[in-house]
């Protein structure tokens, strides 16, 4: 008899120790931090439509701009870090840094975007381990575009590629971004996210001209799928 009294003791003790640790881990998940830091990388792709010059020999030593090369559905990655903070009710703000690589297509070059400004977050906060959010952002925007642009030897030759000899252009301009969000929490401070993130820019108030007499925006527009950790204090 006493032997079970100390025992039916002992697992209470054990119960009023553990209580408050699973009360406090309960708490830790269904009060989110105010701040998050986000990590994450992905896949991107650009609809529109992009243009690489074309050259033309005038001597043996000169080649003068003589066209347009134009390319569209290029591939490429994003890397990106955030910074957010939000108030109990799952309205904020943010800063967003993003990084983009995007091949051109045949082997002509490829384009860095760096892009970097504030948004304004709304996320809703109502389930302990999962959650959304949406992003609007606007920003700076800089390119650096590596081109091997195609030499075309005579009007009626097609444009020769020669990769030995490259060009380079630099832009800055206005960029946008908008972007829709889920998380997993696996702990207080760690979890995963999923982001689709479509993103814009326009460097110049001019407009490309098409082969068809018709202008294009001198922007780009991508697409990205990023996935990364996220780590709340």
């Amino acid at each position: 008899m006493i032997k079970e009294k100390m025992m039916a003791a002992l697992m209470a003790l054990v119960i009023m120790i553990g209580a408050p640790a699973g009360m406090k881990a309960q708490k830790d998940l269904s009060m989110r931090p105010s701040n998050v830091v986000k990590v994450s990388v992905g896949p991107s792709f650009v609809p529109s439509k992009v243009y690489a010059p074309i050259f033309t020999p005038v001597s043996q030593d000169m080649a003068v701009a003589t066209g347009k090369y134009k390319m569209k559905n290029l591939g490429g990655i994003d890397a990106a870090a955030t910074y957010q903070h939000l108030w109990g009710i799952g309205i904020g703000f943010g800063v967003d840094y993003i990084m983009n690589t995007t091949w051109l297509a045949e082997d002509l070059g490829h384009f860095n975007l760096h892009y970097i400004g504030p948004s304004f977050v709304f996320a809703y906060r109502g389930w302990k381990r999962f959650g959304i959010e949406v992003a609007e952002g606007i920003g700076y925007v800089r390119e650096h575009a590596v081109y091997y642009p195609p030499v075309k030897f005579s009007p009626w030759s097609p444009p020769a590629h020669q990769n030995e000899e490259s060009m380079t252009e630099n832009n800055g301009g206005l960029g946008f971004m908008s972007r829709v969000g889920a998380e997993y929490r696996f702990n207080e401070h760690l979890g995963l996210g999923a982001d689709f993130c479509l993103a814009t820019s326009r460097f110049h108030l001019i407009s490309e001209l098409d082969n068809d007499g018709t202008t294009e925006p001198d922007g780009i527009i991508r697409l990205s799928l990023q996935l990364g950790l996220h780590y709340y204090f």
